[in-house]
């Protein structure tokens, strides 16, 4: 680790320990990936998100606009992998745990700008597709797949609450006061094992009935049976995919139908 990185730790001890994890995933996440990025378009918004200049995102989106990039590919393609490409940065000491903090909350921002202009183009279309609940647990910081993953499946028809740094109290109380066809848990790498455990067991106790328990996000590039240490159901990173093992079926409109009654 450089003498800059030492610095870092000397002068915020309570909050590195918790960005470097963060940044760390990130750049896992990215050595795992195949991205569809254009790396011309990449790089560009890479130096907008760190441009102290507020505006430089917006005429980043508006160029982007003009070449043909739609709302939808910007969340679902470019703002993970510029956090990605960020959390590489940060490895490489190529970029300081301040640039790369604020880099990553800047991309937050644009996705919740984003995120209901890329849902516009659904506003007219009745939602008959099934009810999901995402969450992120507690002390897990790693939120912006997450909120990638619930964009993705609002688009495609899903009703998706996202319930994010929450104890397993908080969670086992809302599934017991609700009833949703599928339950999400996106989990970093760092995220502990037992912690996702407790949380499928609490939820199978309040849930009004048999509700399919998915884990995914970064935890999955562990070479870890993670279904069978968790208790989940299934295991899968694509939202559309993990409704598919769930026999929640995807018309071909693209809105996800409940599953058949047999």
């Amino acid at each position: 680790m450089s003498d800059r990185k030492i610095s870092q730790r000397r002068h915020a001890p309570k909050v590195d320990s918790l960005a470097e994890r963060v940044l760390m995933t990130l750049a896992d996440e990215r050595a795992n990936a195949l991205s569809d990025a254009r790396p011309d378009v990449l790089f560009s918004l890479c130096s907008a998100i760190r441009d102290y200049d507020p505006s430089a995102r917006d005429v980043w989106r508006a160029e982007v606009k003009m070449l043909g990039l739609t709302d939808e590919e910007i969340c679902d393609v470019y703002i993970p992998e510029a956090a990605r490409v960020m959390g590489d940065q940060w490895c490489k000491d190529e970029a300081s745990f301040a640039d790369v903090t604020i880099a990553v909350a800047r991309l937050q921002g644009m996705l919740r700008d984003l995120m209901p202009a890329a849902a516009q183009a659904n506003a007219n279309k009745v939602v008959t597709g099934p009810s999901v609940l995402m969450v992120v647990l507690e002390r897990d910081y790693h939120t912006l797949g997450a909120g990638v993953a619930a964009a993705q499946l609002r688009r495609s028809g899903v009703s998706c609450r996202l319930l994010m740094d929450k104890p397993v109290k908080v969670v086992a109380e809302e599934v017991s006061k609700s009833s949703y066809d599928a339950i999400m848990i996106s989990a970093s790498d760092g995220e502990r094992l037992e912690h996702i455990r407790e949380c499928i067991l609490n939820i199978r106790k309040t849930a009004k009935q048999h509700v399919p328990i998915i884990v995914g996000g970064s935890l999955l590039s562990q070479k870890l049976d993670i279904k069978a240490l968790t208790g989940a159901d299934h295991v899968e990173s694509d939202p559309k995919r993990a409704l598919q093992k769930c026999g929640l079926i995807v018309s071909n409109q693209g809105a996800p139908r409940p599953r058949k009654k047999v």
